[in-house]
């Protein structure tokens, strides 16, 4: 399955505007993720495993 691409920036700016301004939704998203288990974290790098039920339903 092709990875989705992600919504591209203008400037890094914008980019860094945007996290700024969804910083709490982010936290909640990982405080989430930690609680079920689904924060994976690697050497550089953070992610979170979502289903795509739970993507539509917070969206």
């Amino acid at each position: 399955m092709p990875k989705k691409k992600l919504a591209e920036m203008k400037t890094e700016a914008e980019e860094a505007r945007w996290f700024e301004e969804n910083q709490g939704r982010l936290l909640k998203l990982f405080e989430q993720a930690e609680k079920e288990g689904a924060l994976r974290v690697g050497g550089k790098s953070v992610g979170i495993t979502l289903s795509k039920k739970k993507v539509r339903r917070r969206a």
